[in-house]
């Protein structure tokens, strides 16, 4: 320990009276020595030890440099930029090893305000010099520029990022150097890290050809990858696979490692293309690569994946999905996220509700206890342990549950034991548990015995992810400060509708913000929550859990358009308090809903016709039907792209068909295929039911119809002959 620190140090822990003299004297000359500019010169040394001593001269403030380099994992050199920004003589007059010593300092974090100034101190440093802008300077520029978020430009043409322009420029600059100055890979790969977030395939393609042709750099192994990486997010699988076979013909150092194998990997998951992937896993092996645990992850997902679509699995879902459980059986945790949504994705995908309930309660208990030290509230444990993906491939398995089906696993003698020792080790009670004061609410048995436990369960668990684990707060109670009067006040500070509504809504958002898990509360985890009662009969379930988390946007602007009329009138009324109370009770409940309901949208209504279809619902279809007319006038349908649009109209127009077919109600099917032509490309797997159902009932001119819309898809000249026909 420094003397004079020790001094201090010692000093403040002796009784009262001896800091008066110890405090006062120089312990090395027995002078008498001021506390102020002992510390003052404590905070010198510091500063010091963070910044060149010429910077810190400048900078003349010891408290900022130490606030703002102390901390090593985020230091803020913003600060540090702008007071030497300010200062009168900048960097002018500093020798360049200070410089060189700063850059070396990790400069990092910057702004693109501030990286324009330290970009103009450094020139001023060299007296506008270009050519002795040197490479740690231009290092330092382009890595910061690499880091920053496009999304904070806001410019919608990316060609026109201010970022990218400052990149460009400190290329032109570089161009303008002698020719003996040599670009090196790494500025390339900060240009690729940047373009890549800006999602444009002509900026990445001008940043490859300008290094490749003006500074005959050809791209490394780390700048290829980066490149196959950026067209994985792009979607972009042939020019991934491109590059990713011109490494492997480049060079021995070009050559794609085990970081480019997972990323292909990845592309043969997002086309659902297992048996490439498996091609690509024996060629890793044979190349004597380490697979990682992200390798196994990537491949037991993909037949996880692969396994679900009867397309792809070409009847093989069984054996997929047990190569995927060999797969993931190599890592053998519980405490790698990756591993366990892998693994929750097979047994979800084979209705293996056991396996997925244990992983899920092991996995979700384990993260709480060990968040619980450093969270304040229940509530923000809870949300921050709840994982969406993960939730919703335990409703999946849910919605999956078949007691009489056998599990995968019981058919592979190791998976046998792997369930086995999943299942012995979990403990739904409180006992394990006596750290956690909640736990998940899930029924303490290792199986699940029949439907009811499961609709009883899943709706359980649903309410209290809702709640983040919150049990003193009621799901369906009238949030705090939801009154008659608030409705009142509402009315008198808006005076149109749309301000009323405008308030209303921020107030909810307010409520769900504050109350609601909305990491949860999603579509995609929404319409797996709903498919579980439709795959287990059970149409009541269906319709209170629709009703319950779900409205439509129709129906939302009808709503707040009465109480909004309704709170003009009281402001007027001269009917009894009481009286004007009752009639908000409805106002207020409706209101209270909508902080634990999403809107319906296209997905919504696919799953209600696909509900119809399976309870044989004719009232249902008919309801979905009229509700989606309603949908399509709204902004929410139109802001969907044009292709978007008729994809989701022929979709639904297929369920249709569907709901008819099943009826045996063919000419209804006939006529929904024949009045939506115009805007529909019907083909044969769309009709696969329908023709069947035509030809058993020996209907020939209906078969001939339906085939002729279907083989020579130019019949517009005879559809309105065939709709009169129809009469339609």
């Amino acid at each position: 320990m420094d003397a004079s620190i020790e001094h201090v140090f010692i000093a403040l822990q002796e009784p009262a009276s001896f800091p008066q003299k110890a405090l006062l004297s120089d312990p090395a000359e027995g002078k008498p020595a001021n506390l102020t500019q002992m510390i003052s010169e404590l905070s010198s040394s510091q500063a010091d030890k963070l910044l060149p001593l010429e910077l810190n001269e400048i900078i003349n403030d010891n408290k900022l440099v130490i606030r703002s380099l102390s901390d090593k994992n985020n230091p803020d050199w913003n600060a540090i930029v702008e007071k030497l920004y300010s200062a009168e003589s900048r960097l002018k007059d500093i020798s360049d090893r200070a410089i060189h010593e700063m850059l070396k300092s990790n400069v990092s974090g910057l702004t693109l305000s501030s990286i324009e100034l330290l970009d103009k101190m450094l020139l001023e440093s060299v007296a506008n010099d270009i050519t002795r802008f040197n490479p740690p300077m231009y290092d330092c520029l382009f890595k910061n520029l690499s880091k920053l978020n496009p999304a904070n430009s806001n410019v919608s043409d990316s060609g026109q990022d201010p970022a990218l322009l400052k990149l460009k420029e400190l290329l032109d600059r570089f161009d303008n150097l002698p020719s003996k100055a040599k670009m090196y890979n790494m500025v390339l790969n900060y240009c690729l890290t940047y373009t890549a977030k800006l999602h444009s395939v002509p900026e990445m393609d001008y940043f490859l050809q300008r290094f490749k042709h003006l500074y005959k750099v050809a791209p490394d192994k780390g700048n290829l990858t980066k490149v196959i990486q950026f067209y994985q997010s792009m979607n972009l699988p042939e020019k991934a696979w491109d590059t990713f076979d011109t490494m492997k013909f480049l060079s021995a150092e070009h050559y794609p490692d085990i970081v480019t194998y997972n990323t292909m990997l990845k592309i043969c998951g997002d086309t659902k293309n297992y048996a490439r992937a498996l091609d690509l896993f024996h060629e890793l092996r044979d190349k004597k690569m380490t697979p990682t645990t992200q390798t196994f992850n990537i491949m037991g997902s993909i037949l996880a994946k692969c396994s679900s679509d009867n397309i792809t699995a070409e009847g093989n879902d069984e054996a997929l999905r047990l190569l995927g459980w060999k797969f993931i059986s190599k890592l053998n945790t519980l405490d790698d996220v990756y591993s366990v949504g892998t693994m929750m994705a097979l047994s979800a995908y084979d209705g293996d509700v056991a396996v997925a309930r244990a992983l899920y309660f092991e996995y979700t208990m384990n993260e709480y206890r060990k968040k619980r030290q450093s969270q304040i509230t229940e509530g923000n444990i809870w949300s921050s342990v709840f994982n969406p993906i993960l939730f919703n491939y335990l409703l999946l398995a849910y919605s999956k549950f078949d007691p009489t089906r056998r599990p995968l696993l019981l058919d592979w003698e190791q998976g046998q034991e792997t369930r086995r020792n999943l299942l012995n080790d979990v403990d739904y009670t409180m006992r394990s548990h006596e750290d956690c004061p909640i736990i998940l609410p899930m029924l303490p048995m290792i199986e699940l015995p029949n439907s009811e436990y499961v609709l009883a369960e899943s709706n359980a668990l649903w309410h209290f992810h809702l709640i983040n684990g919150d049990v003193s707060n009621s799901l369906f109670s009238t949030p705090e400060g939801l009154n008659y009067e608030k409705l009142q006040e509402l009315g008198i500070e808006n005076e149109t509708f749309q301000e009323f509504k405008f308030s209303v809504l921020s107030l909810v958002n307010q409520w769900r913000r504050s109350q609601i898990n909305s990491t949860i509360l999603n579509h995609t985890c929404l319409t797996t929550f709903l498919t579980i009662p439709i795959r287990l009969n059970d149409e009541e379930k269906f319709e209170e859990r629709l009703t319950n988390y779900t409205f439509q946007q129709s129906e939302l602007d009808q709503h707040l358009h009465s109480a909004f009329q309704r709170t003009i009138g009281d402001i007027a009324s001269h009917d009894g308090e009481a009286v004007v109370e009752a009639q908000h009770t409805k106002d207020i409940d409706y209101l209270s809903s909508l902080r634990h309901k999403i809107v319906m949208n296209c997905s919504t209504y696919e799953l209600c016709m696909k509900a119809a279809i399976k309870f044989d619902d004719i009232d249902l279809a008919t309801k979905t039907w009229k509700n989606r007319g309603q949908f399509r006038k709204t902004p929410q349908y139109s802001k969907l792209s044009l292709k978007e649009r008729i994809n989701r109209d022929s979709t639904f127009a297929q369920l249709m068909v569907a709901f008819f077919t099943a009826r045996k109600q063919y000419s209804d099917a006939l006529k929904i295929i024949l009045s939506s032509l115009r805007y529909i490309d019907w083909k044969y797997p769309m009709v696969r039911d329908l023709h069947r159902g035509l030809v058993e009932l020996e209907d020939r001119d209906s078969v001939s119809t339906l085939l002729d819309v279907i083989k020579t898809r130019d019949p517009i000249k005879d559809l309105d002959m065939k709709i009169k026909e129809l009469s339609l």
